[in-house]
């Protein structure tokens, strides 16, 4: 199976918006997004969807964000992936309408698989869909970055997760703007400031951080993991210095 993965170049920085979801009983580490508001841009609701997993003996489930790279690819946080083996269900929901979509394949990054914790990437191959249901996804492309920008500058934080530590979640896409401080692209991850409330937080683990590109919204980062009571500051994978292993994974 052969699928490509679009790649645009690191331009614009400019991006002003707002967003959290539910935890997941098998998380280890999560994420979710505080302060925000519910997404309404249709370019965004179909291109995060709600990854589910299966449900387990207990009667729970998981729940995080993921984000689509391809018609049939998804990324999201390795932690969300409670089995392998297990099907997992990608839900969009847009003009009132839910769109489920299921896992065909999930390969989990190795390093992950070896460690537990790092890197924290999971790639979620869908099943074949009908050419009519798989033109509802809007993929989103993957950042080439080839300088670290001079300053700091703001990215589109989105997810599923819950709106506070104590609240729990809606099952609402919502976004917020948070500042990245510094972002070397030679390093795995980047770091982001939770001023005044906003954030993310349980549900919002493997959301994409976003930033505006002279393709339109570009993907920077997946997020990955927020201090405890989702305040302070948060962590997100920098996915462009994993383009090379995600295109690999999908061949």
């Amino acid at each position: 199976m052969k699928i490509l993965i679009r790649l645009i170049s690191f331009i614009g920085l400019t991006i002003g918006l707002s967003g959290c979801s539910e935890p997941s009983p098998y998380q280890v580490q999560s994420s979710a997004i505080l302060g925000g508001i519910e997404a309404d841009r249709s370019d965004i609701r179909y291109s995060v969807p709600r990854i589910v997993g299966p449900v387990g003996a207990t009667g729970t489930y998981s729940a995080c964000t993921g984000v689509f790279v391809g018609p049939r690819i998804v990324l999201t946080a390795a932690h969300c992936i409670s089995n392998v083996e297990a099907q997992h269900s990608v839900e969009l929901s847009a003009d009132g309408k839910k769109h489920t979509f299921r896992s065909q394949k999930i390969i989990v990054h190795p390093g992950y698989v070896k460690t537990r914790k790092w890197p924290d990437l999971a790639v979620i191959v869908l099943e074949p869909e009908a050419p009519e249901r798989q033109a509802i996804v809007r993929s989103v492309p993957i950042l080439r970055i080839a300088n670290a920008p001079e300053s700091s500058f703001e990215i589109l934080s989105t997810g599923y997760g819950k709106t506070s530590a104590v609240t729990p979640a809606d099952g609402q896409l919502r976004v917020v703007a948070l500042r990245v401080a510094m972002y070397e692209p030679g390093l795995d991850y980047f770091r982001v400031g939770f001023p005044e409330g906003k954030g993310f937080c349980q549900g919002d683990s493997g959301g994409p951080a976003l930033v505006a590109s002279s393709g339109g919204l570009g993907l920077l980062g997946l997020a990955i993991s927020s201090e405890e009571g989702c305040i302070y500051s948060g962590h997100y994978l920098n996915i462009p210095a994993f383009s090379a292993w995600i295109q690999s994974a999908i061949q």
